[in-house]
Order: C-alpha cells, then structure tokens, then sequence
C-alpha cells in the first residue's frame, strides 16, 4: 500500500503492508544509487539482516557509509549525535547525500535532528522497525533527549519516505511490543476513543501482538490531528529524576506512571466519565510491571517537582474528553497533591 501523508505543509511518501525483502528483490530501493552518496544509519540487527542486501544495490562501495548505533540504552542521544557527524566528516560526506535510517525511534530522532542540521545531507529516507518508531516519523517531532528526559533540542521534521514492514519488528527485542502497546494507547487516549476501544478489544484476543490492522489508523489520525508525542506525560515523568527516591523506580516505571498522573489529571480537572481504575489495571497488566508510587516518595514533594515543571510552560495539553486534547493552565501544586493521592489509593485498592 502507498499513500501520500501531509503534514505542516509537507509531505512524505508512505509505503506499508508490503514486505521489505520484496520491494528490495523488485528493485524499489534503486533509487538509492541516483544520489552522490547514501549514509545508512541503522541499528545492529538491521544492519546484520539487510547489509548484504542493500549493498549489493551499488557498483561502488565509495557510493555508501554505514553507521551503526548501539542500543538506545546504552548511550546519550546528544552524545551520538555528535559521533555521527564526526563519522561524516572523517568519511568526506559530500553535498547531496542521501541519509536512510533504519530502526525504532531511537534512530528516527537522530536521523531527523541531522537531516535539518548537516549541511550535507540532502534528504531522508526512515524504515522503522516499530510502531513507535513509525508513530514519532508522522509526528514529524524529532528530538534529542538526556536520560532523565530533558528535551536539548526539537525541530519538524518529516522524511521524504516512510517504509513500514510490521513484519520488521521481529528485528527489535521483546520489550519493544511494550513500548509500541503504550504509544497505541496514548494514541488512542488523546487523539482518537475508537483507536483505545479496539485496542481492549484486540488485548482479549490472540492477535492482539500483532500492530499491522492499525496502521492505516495511525495515518489517518497523525494527518488531522496534532499528537504531541513529546509533552502528554513527558513532564510528569521528567519530574521524578528530580526527587532522590526516583531511583525506586525503573525508566519504563517513571514513564508509565508520568503518563497516567496527566490521564488522571484531565479526568478529575474536567470531570470526564471514564473508568480509570479500570483502565490502569487493564494498562498494568499489558505493559507486565507494576506501577505503584513508592512508599517512600512524599506526595508533596512529588506534586511540588511536577508543578515546578509544568509551570515553566504556558500551558499544558489536558484531556476534555477521552480522545480530545486542549492547551489550559498548569495544574497547582494543591490540585497535583489531590490527583497524586487519588492514584495512591487506587493503587492500594488494586
């Protein structure tokens, strides 16, 4: 399937529901050889997998350079951001070139940040290996993050080609149907009720893991409406590197957690009908870990960090209805202190 995605009055040609390997054998990929050069920047698994392949493409090995990154887990996103535009400058990159990323998100966002700052790269071609790497390429948001969330730099950008195989997420650990699970439902809890409805639906079944019968859903939703992808409960779980007792609680928790304090805010801010304990114990039981705040972490001096967060912007994105957003004022520390409670105890009843 093809299709033309439109966004901030840019465009990106979208291939999906095709396999990778085939529109490699049906030479696809030939355009690649039409541009002085092509940078591929691609995780390790991809790289193993497809190297043969997409090389053979090319008469000359001078026409390509292949950057390989290691795990987003293991390494600051500034800092390889950096390697990589040292690596093209040590390899005499030349004006004109093609960049191709290929991986999760991790490598959308560091190929977007060079696609618009290196003078050398001419476009942007983007083969994501999960649902959230494909989701954060249509945002068009690239980012680079510290590893306790702090945003250094965001621009728009969005690649000139999209090729999406779900098939390809078989490249990607176990832990990344998680990740891909959660930004499906935070998806479906800003932008869309239907997409959070089919989602309960699908976890009842056996095909629940698999994401390919959503994607034309992601596109649609992605074209019409503003996802930020990067502040719906990012704020709330950057607050937590703040306190000293954060280390109670894993990266996956923080984020979690962030994400469901900001639901439960615009629930109770805007008095939304909506089962929320319902809907924590179905999202706990999905992502496999528990998500309580430790006993050890004061609801004042938690509700006190975020607030200091939160109000460094003018406003905050607050849920009005399930599936609808709206910029209002950031919470006070009073009304944080009485969300912060509500969740304790909804914990503690489950």
């Amino acid at each position: 399937m093809r299709t033309t995605f439109n966004k901030n009055n840019e465009t990106t040609q979208i291939i999906y529901a095709e396999s990778f390997n085939r529109l490699l054998f049906q030479q696809n990929f030939s355009e690649l050889t039409h541009f002085p050069c092509v940078l591929f920047v691609t995780s390790q698994p991809f790289y193993e997998m497809y190297y043969e392949k997409m090389t053979t493409l090319f008469e000359d090995q001078t026409q390509y350079h292949w950057f390989i990154c290691p795990t987003p887990e293991s390494i600051n996103q500034f800092e390889l951001y950096h390697r990589i535009l040292t690596y093209m400058e040590e390899m005499k990159l030349p004006e004109g070139t093609l960049l191709l990323g290929a991986g999760d998100s991790f490598i959308y966002h560091l190929c977007g940040m060079l696609k618009v700052t290196s003078f050398y790269i001419s476009n942007f071609f983007y083969v994501p290996t999960t649902m959230t790497g494909f989701t954060h390429s249509l945002t068009g948001e690239a980012v680079l993050l510290s590893s306790s969330l702090a945003i250094y730099t965001k621009q728009f950008v969005l690649p000139e080609r999209v090729v999406y195989d779900t098939m390809l997420n078989e490249l990607e650990p176990i832990e990344s149907w998680t990740e891909d699970f959660i930004t499906l439902v935070k998806l479906g809890v800003t932008c869309k009720k239907e997409l959070l409805t089919n989602l309960y639906q699908a976890s009842k079944s056996k095909k629940h893991a698999f994401f390919a019968p959503f994607v034309e859903t992601v596109i649609e939703i992605l074209e019409t409406t503003h996802f930020s992808s990067l502040t719906y409960g990012l704020l709330f779980s950057k607050s937590f590197y703040q306190l000293s007792e954060s280390h109670y609680l894993s990266q996956n928790q923080k984020n979690d957690i962030g994400f469901l304090l900001h639901t439960l805010w615009g629930i109770k801010e805007n008095q939304i009908d909506f089962e929320f304990r319902k809907f924590y114990l179905w999202f706990e039981q999905i992502v496999g870990r528990k998500l309580l705040l430790p006993n050890q972490m004061i609801t004042y001096d938690l509700a006190k960090s975020i607030s200091l967060e939160v109000n460094r912007h003018k406003n905050l994105e607050c849920l009005v209805s399930i599936g609808q957003l709206e910029k209002k004022n950031s919470p006070s520390i009073e009304s944080l202190y009485s969300v912060i409670e509500e969740y304790r105890n909804l914990n503690k009843n489950s």
